[in-house]
């Protein structure tokens, strides 16, 4: 009898649900790109380089006494740069006037580890020609032969982890062939 049970336990063991085999893994947000395409990657370039002169354009027009909203906008390299010329501005007293622009934007190359980190590198043209610089009198001390339009190269980096919301990291003129 001992000997039937047993067989029957080992046939009844058979049939016991077996746990399911692990389903093909899903897409995660992890998993997938954070921009899904080049052009998405550029309104989204573009729409943080937008803000990112909006920011610059008001600390700076106020005389860089205050630099904290810089970090909504910059990290790394551009941050530190713009706090450097943000205290510049503070210690001498000036101030700007007028808006930055920008255009000729261009994707040069989209990184993007698979786990959420993305970097956006750019070329896009910057135009000065609507900003002066005012000394504490309210002279303006931009030099008289001053290049107001110049190519930059700009990197932007993801600012949380597979979010497509984007910062400067940094920003440097392009030495290359003046595309502007």
């Amino acid at each position: 009898m001992g000997a039937m049970a047993l067989v029957g336990m080992l046939a009844l063991a058979g049939c016991a649900p077996q746990p399911a085999p692990p389903s093909p893994s899903a897409t995660t947000a992890m998993d997938a790109p954070v921009f899904a395409s080049d052009a998405e990657a550029l309104a989204a370039a573009t729409a943080a380089y937008a803000a990112y002169l909006q920011t610059i354009d008001a600390v700076l027009a106020n005389g860089g006494r205050e630099v904290s909203p810089l970090s909504d906008v910059a990290v790394g390299d551009a941050l530190s740069a713009e706090v450097g010329t943000a205290q510049n501005y503070a210690e001498k007293e000036y101030r700007s006037v007028g808006s930055t622009t920008f255009d000729s934007v261009q994707i040069q190359a989209i990184t993007d580890d698979g786990s959420g980190n993305v970097l956006v590198s750019t070329y896009l043209c910057s135009d000065l020609s609507n900003v002066d610089v005012l000394e504490k009198g309210g002279t303006s001390i931009v030099p008289a032969d001053r290049v107001d339009r110049f190519p930059l190269q700009v990197v932007f980096q993801n600012s949380q982890v597979a979010s497509p919301g984007l910062k400067i990291s940094s920003s440097v003129t392009w030495t290359g062939t003046n595309f502007c």
